[in-house]
């Protein structure tokens, strides 16, 4: 039974005033997440020539913008999950079953919104499935008020409020004609956003008395493997998933090459960046954070696909970066147990970017 002297309630810890070196641990929480979104944000490029040459190279027929994205995202995160235990070999040791519990369901989770995301990106352009993944700002703090009774504070629901609006003006705004299959991308991108506030609640809940480097590998490896899975469900036959055509897929043109970059840079470095420090942050300043995913997303699709924002999507991009600083305030409170595990995590965690 937890003892109310070690561990207050929220209304209690709210109360109290914190000190000054652990505000310093909550703001580089803070920037490692923001870390973390200009990783994400790189990816979304990616990914689209990834997901396009695995299509090209089993002929593009329509049911591959199903089956396609479920299979990378399976590759992606085994691959990832091989990795991550290679290189932090303390992750495959101390496992409980409550660890391998929590580590299935979020990997559930994860994966999930991840797939669909995949399927708005053969839908949408990268900064609209980035700007839509954003809408967990809408989601995340009317589900912790209804599912905890955490009520967002005023920074936090003005933060909601100028992101909403920046949201809009990336995605909708100046548009006189939707075509069906945007209109599909844009309900898989609002699908995905509720998913990943799940993710986000499950993780902030359940992510403060794990190992961070043990519940990253065992999300990983449950993504993967669920997805891997998944795939027949949604169209893959025997022929495609022959270690003959799934060789063909990986050795088209940029195919490789990219993957890589996802798995190193994207899947390694910003979600083991999150599962570290998110659990750090309030889940609601969290969601505010991540919206300066989209921001990155745009910026490189632009710099290194010449695929430029129109004046609503800058417009937009601006109101979200504001939405960043109208949320910041003094952190009236510390998650609970965050300095012992930030300083667990700071001398055994792996380092910033993966």
């Amino acid at each position: 039974m937890r003892d109310p002297a070690l561990h207050p309630s929220p209304d209690v810890r709210a109360a109290l005033p914190v000190a000054p070196e652990h505000q310093a641990k909550d703001r580089r929480a803070e920037g490692m997440l923001v870390l973390a979104c200009a990783l994400w944000g790189a990816s979304f490029t990616w990914e689209n020539v990834t997901i396009a040459g695995m299509s090209a190279a089993r002929g593009g027929g329509p049911s591959d913008l199903l089956w396609v994205p479920t299979f990378y995202v399976g590759w992606r995160f085994v691959l990832s999950a091989l990795l991550w235990a290679s290189v932090f070999r303390r992750s495959l040791w101390g496992w409980t079953w409550r660890a391998v519990r929590r580590s299935a369901v979020l990997g559930t989770l994860l994966v999930a919104p991840i797939v669909v995301q995949k399927f708005s990106l053969t839908r949408t352009s990268e900064s609209v499935c980035a700007f839509l993944t954003s809408l967990t700002i809408v989601f995340t703090p009317p589900m912790l008020w209804a599912l905890i009774g955490k009520r967002p504070s005023r920074r936090i629901a003005l933060g909601l409020l100028f992101g909403a609006g920046g949201v809009y003006l990336m995605t909708l705004a100046g548009k006189t004609e939707v075509k069906p299959s945007e209109l599909a991308g844009v309900a898989l991108g609002v699908a995905c956003a509720l998913g990943f506030s799940l993710h986000i609640i499950a993780l902030d809940r359940w992510g403060r008395d794990e190992d961070p480097i043990r519940l990253t590998l065992g999300q990983f490896a449950t993504a993967g493997v669920v997805a891997l899975a998944a795939a027949p469900l949604f169209g893959a036959g025997a022929e495609d998933l022959a270690p003959r055509a799934q060789w063909a897929m990986f050795a088209h043109e940029g195919v490789a090459l990219n993957l890589a970059l996802v798995i190193v840079v994207s899947t390694i470095g910003a979600y083991g960046l999150m599962f570290r420090y998110q659990p750090r942050v309030d889940p609601n300043h969290a969601t505010i954070i991540y919206l300066a995913e989209p921001v990155f997303a745009s910026l490189y699709a632009w710099v290194f696909a010449s695929r430029g924002m129109t004046s609503w999507g800058t417009a937009g991009g601006a109101l979200i970066l504001a939405a960043n600083f109208v949320s910041r305030g003094r952190r009236s409170a510390t998650p609970p147990d965050a300095p012992a595990r930030g300083d667990q995590a700071i001398s055994e965690g792996p380092p910033a970017g993966g």
